[in-house]
């Protein structure tokens, strides 16, 4: 295994820039952040001196729905997404691309920057039907060991783009090509589905959409994902006996008293 450490020291809220495979060492304090990227098994999050292991893939077994809840339901990508690749599910750091509108020059000049785990996140100014990758961009990206691609775009070479095993998530399909003249910019903010993505924010994707965590508000996130995971494993078993959440929620009872308040029956 490679053991090489990667620090950056003092890099501004937002601007996080390197991750290596799907997990990553985080410095936390009130004005800036330091970070440390290492190959290893499971990542360490350090906040207040308080040590905590993620892995980008427990979060993508957690699934959007339940994080999302966790966080609050914040950081919603609101978009209406096509999985490319069915049964996909991903989670990793946010490498932004911020395109031309129907542009693709800035996806080709991102690949240089990839690392091994980040989501790529490829976002115009507005949706459009316009084709920002395909399978020769795709190609680049898995060699750069992406973990996954959304974009509120379109993609073409789509039969290709499932087999190459790097997860896609698009707004549109269409065979529609991309001009090369209207540049963008890399590693900036970007919005998407209604939501402002920053460099290095979490983005969780799986066949229900489409969410990203701040990540300051991560281990947050993590901790209440996997309280919520633990109490639906609970009710599932009651509902498999014949329970209904009706009354295990204690629904049925509010219902009812409001009902007679209204004169009415359930």
């Amino acid at each position: 295994r490679d053991d090489t450490t990667f620090v950056l020291s003092e890099i501004p809220t937002h601007s996080l820039s390197r991750f290596v495979q799907n997990l990553m060492v985080i410095q936390v304090d009130d004005q800036h952040r330091k970070y440390e990227y290492k190959h290893c098994e499971q990542a360490r999050i350090i906040q207040n001196t308080t040590f905590m292991t993620i892995s980008m893939q427990r979060l993508a077994e957690l699934g959007t729905a339940t994080c999302y809840e966790a966080s609050g339901r914040q950081g919603l990508i609101d978009l209406p997404l096509i999985q490319v690749t069915p049964k996909s599910r991903v989670a990793g750091p946010a490498r932004t691309v911020l395109c031309g509108q129907g542009d693709n020059v800035m996806v080709h000049a991102c690949i240089e920057h990839i690392q091994p785990g980040e989501i790529v996140v490829l976002a115009m100014p507005e949706s459009q039907p316009v084709a920002l990758i395909g399978d020769m961009l795709v190609e680049q990206m898995k060699y750069r060991g992406a973990a996954g691609v959304i974009t509120n775009s379109s993609v073409r070479d789509v039969e290709v783009l499932r087999d190459l095993g790097v997860p896609v998530w698009t707004q549109f399909i269409r065979v529609r090509g991309a001009t090369k003249t209207n540049y963008g910019r890399l590693n900036v903010p970007v919005a998407l589905g209604g939501t402002l993505i920053y460099p290095g924010d979490i983005v969780i994707l799986d066949a229900d959409g489409a969410i990203t965590v701040r990540p300051d508000r991560l281990a947050d996130v993590y901790e209440k994902a996997e309280a919520r995971e633990a109490k639906e494993a609970d009710l599932r078993l009651k509902y498999q006996s014949g329970m209904r959440s009706f009354d295990v929620r204690g629904w049925k009872a509010d219902v009812e008293a409001n009902a007679k308040l209204r004169g009415h029956e359930v």
